[in-house]
């Protein structure tokens, strides 16, 4: 799945950004799985290898990936826990 660089003025990296965060939230990688290597997401977007790394960085800054030094980037324990919609409210009518 290369990243519709053409038809959006973002820069690849948040293109990139939201085609990972997508993944993570609809449950194609899993809390706790390990991500695509670096390499295999150069290949499946169709970017550098800087662009994929710019888009971890964003995904980590979100607290949805973390990194082990030498083991690959993960998908965050907390990634799973969506906040939804607010079940307290009732609408007191």
């Amino acid at each position: 799945m290369t990243l519709p660089l053409d038809e959006d003025s973002r820069p690849p990296y948040l293109q990139a950004a939201d085609a990972l965060r997508d993944a993570i939230l609809n449950g194609e990688f899993r809390p706790g799985e390990r991500l695509p290597s670096a390499n295999v997401l150069r290949d499946r977007f169709g970017v550098s290898s800087s662009t994929v790394q710019n888009a971890l960085r964003v995904l980590k800054q979100e607290g949805l990936v973390y990194s082990q030094l030498g083991r690959g980037s993960y998908v965050s324990v907390s990634a799973g826990q969506s906040a939804g919609p607010d079940d307290d409210d009732h609408g007191d009518a």
